[in-house]
């Protein structure tokens, strides 16, 4: 009977604990605030067919710069078309390029930290000379670098940005590989005969989870923003798709007189930052046992 109520309580000693967790995320300010900005966006990236106005590539003759009014909450820009629409639209590729480029770079970049932080020797030097060579350019100048040599476009936006984040998680997961490949369970592990994969993907990799999790949210951030940086450069979408950095940079002609069309995209891609960078400290305050009691 004791054999088969172990596996009950351990699973209902995980689910209270990630119930605590979740309760002391939420107690901090700045993760509501966060996630309900967060929330705002997803429901108007995922509804933006339903409730945008007007069509965002539509053009209007009659309706250039146009103030915001009733008719346009958020006025027009220099073609006339309704920055409100273009907004909501821009979200939703921001999210989808924030998202896949922080999969695409957090993928590489986790499983070089593994093998480099466990194999050590001529493997670690190898990837961790790479890596040092890759970290002594700012993540976006070398974006920028790769997305000359692919060409612009979406797509290559997030390859460029993934491929310039690669070496921050490398780096991250390899320091903390390193802390907690002689550990008792790890060395247990290959007394029982356990393969090097298993070892990293199973015993080694959920114990670095929390800084992975961490940096997921964090870089989810910095991708929208280098991403948004790079279509003002025109080397991300191409008109007349909505993108919110494309938006800036056509308006940045019409500053002056049409003050709400650079204005609006400009605030968009502060509040998704912020409101992600804030979600990502929480999570960091929370995961982190140095900091924990202070919650608590």
């Amino acid at each position: 009977m004791a054999v088969m109520e172990a596996p009950v309580e351990a699973a209902e000693g995980e689910q209270s604990g990630a119930q605590s967790t979740l309760k002391r995320l939420f107690k901090i300010k700045g993760v509501v605030i966060g996630t309900v900005i967060v929330a705002f966006l997803a429901a108007g990236a995922i509804f933006a067919p339903w409730i945008a106005p007007y069509d965002p590539i539509a053009i209007s003759r009659n309706e250039q710069l146009v103030p915001p009014s009733a008719k346009h909450i958020l006025g027009t820009d220099q073609l006339g078309r309704d920055v409100l629409s273009r907004l909501l639209f821009g979200s939703r590729l921001s999210l989808i390029v924030g998202f896949v480029s922080v999969a695409i770079g957090g993928g590489a970049g986790v499983v070089l930290g593994l093998i480099s932080g466990f194999a050590g020797g001529w493997v670690d030097a190898v990837i961790s000379g790479l890596v040092d060579i890759m970290l002594a350019f700012p993540g976006l100048l070398l974006a920028l670098v790769i997305i000359i040599w692919l060409g612009p476009g979406l797509m290559n936006v997030m390859v460029a940005v993934g491929i310039g984040n690669t070496p921050r998680w490398a780096r991250l997961v390899r320091s903390t590989v390193l802390s907690i490949k002689e550990t008792d369970f790890v060395t247990a592990a290959k007394a029982a005969g356990a393969t090097d994969a298993r070892i990293m993907f199973r015993h080694i990799l959920g114990n670095v989870l929390a800084p992975i999790i961490v940096f997921t949210t964090l870089g989810v951030g910095g991708s929208i923003l280098s991403a948004a940086s790079l279509g003002y450069l025109g080397l991300g979408a191409q008109p007349p798709t909505p993108e919110w950095g494309l938006m800036l940079s056509e308006s940045r002609a019409f500053i002056r007189v049409c003050w709400w069309a650079a204005t609006f995209p400009g605030l968009a891609i502060m509040a998704s930052v912020l409101s992600v960078n804030l979600i990502g400290d929480g999570l960091r305050d929370t995961l982190d046992p140095r900091l924990r009691g202070k919650l608590s």
